[in-house]
């Protein structure tokens, strides 16, 4: 992570069936499914979004040190609200921009006020 970069994101959900290459979600969270995003801080901060198909799994596979956002249920912020909250002002953040479409980034970026 650049020195400068407060937070990065890693996109899952990709494929059902991702390439090994693809798995790097599963190296730094220890989950498994194929459908989430993990964001990491610089902080040591670390959470997860994924939806109810993978609630249970996600719960048994992150380690404490990681929150588990289910998304769509009521109270869980979106990520880019949680990374306003959790980081200092005028943060960078980043993501591969091979696994974050154009339009999503866009639509974070939204979300920021950006």
């Amino acid at each position: 992570m650049d020195t400068r970069t407060s937070a990065i994101s890693v996109v899952l959900g990709q494929s059902e069936f991702p390439a090994s290459r693809d798995r790097r979600y599963t190296y730094i969270s220890g989950f498994s499914g194929s459908d989430g995003i993990a964001v990491v801080t610089t902080k040591r901060e670390a959470a997860l979004w994924t939806d109810g198909h993978y609630f249970l799994q996600a719960d048994v596979q992150l380690s404490c040190d990681w929150l588990l956002m289910r998304m769509g249920q009521p109270g869980v912020p979106h990520l880019m609200e949680w990374l306003i909250d959790v980081l200092p002002e005028n943060s960078r953040i980043g993501a591969d921009p091979k696994l974050v479409a154009n339009s999503v980034w866009n639509e974070w970026l939204s979300k920021i006020g950006k």
